[in-house]
């Protein structure tokens, strides 16, 4: 390949000019101006020609894609194009916000709710161990006044096929007592039994009536009949009047 050549288009002397290519300048006024061209390489001149034809038509091929496109609001939206994110981003956030706000809402109106339901069901599952202690005291002849603060802290409301059931329960453990002698779990009127066998709460209850020692003194001064009831003087003096009154209406005696 013949080595490039860079030459002037115009000259002040053809001094400027390699010897071989002076041929090529022609004299007009005091300058030399080029008037011929050489060209040796014609393929190459054709490789570029050719590139640059399908470099266009890539372009306009690309350029295509636009085509309608407003010139104008193009430019406007480039130039807005960081405002328009910045602004689609604090519309998500306001609504990320917006949306927090109404769940954290919701959830402390749940929390209230069901701190609600809890006292109320508290409420009620004391009143029914309550009631249903009472009555079984009143049934076993025990003084509920006395009595009913040993009974109650170890009953528990349980839920079983629908049904609301009280349980004896073990108050250091919370688990459900079993009766070993059933197997089944314990009742009321079992925890009852246990109070009424203990010596410490037996004056609590009112006497079983039974002859032989310990019974109770006729107006003879002789042993009482099998139908005489007696009750220990100090669980007597704890009773409120109107349960003194019962007592002695349903014939206790009262026994030191």
């Amino acid at each position: 390949m013949a080595d490039e050549i860079t030459l002037k288009g115009v000259v002040s002397a053809l001094t400027e000019v390699p010897e071989s290519h002076r041929s090529l300048y022609t004299q007009q006024g005091d300058k030399f101006i080029l008037t011929e061209v050489k060209i040796e390489n014609v393929d190459g001149l054709k490789n570029t020609a050719e590139g640059l034809r399908k470099q266009f038509k890539e372009e306009r091929e690309k350029l295509a894609a636009y085509e309608g496109v407003n010139l104008e609001e193009w430019k406007e939206y480039q130039s807005n194009k960081e405002k328009i994110a910045a602004d689609a981003a604090k519309a998500k956030g306001d609504w990320d916000a917006n949306v927090k706000r109404l769940q954290d809402g919701h959830k402390v109106a749940l929390d209230a709710k069901d701190a609600e339901i809890s006292k109320r069901q508290r409420a009620l599952e004391s009143e029914m161990i309550d009631s249903r202690a009472r009555a079984a005291l009143s049934a076993a002849g025990g003084n509920d006044l006395f009595l009913l603060p040993h009974v109650t802290p170890s009953l528990k409301i349980v839920e079983e096929n629908g049904t609301f059931s009280a349980r004896v329960i073990d108050p250091a453990t919370g688990e459900v007592r079993v009766n070993s002698a059933t197997g089944k779990p314990m009742t009321i009127d079992d925890r009852i039994g246990e109070l009424k066998a203990d010596a410490k709460f037996a004056g609590a209850f009112a006497a079983s009536g039974a002859g032989g020692t310990g019974s109770p003194v006729n107006a003879n001064g002789g042993s009482g009949g099998a139908n005489k009831k007696e009750i220990k003087r100090d669980a007597f003096d704890r009773l409120p009047a109107a349960q003194k009154d019962a007592r002695m209406k349903e014939g206790f005696a009262v026994v030191d």
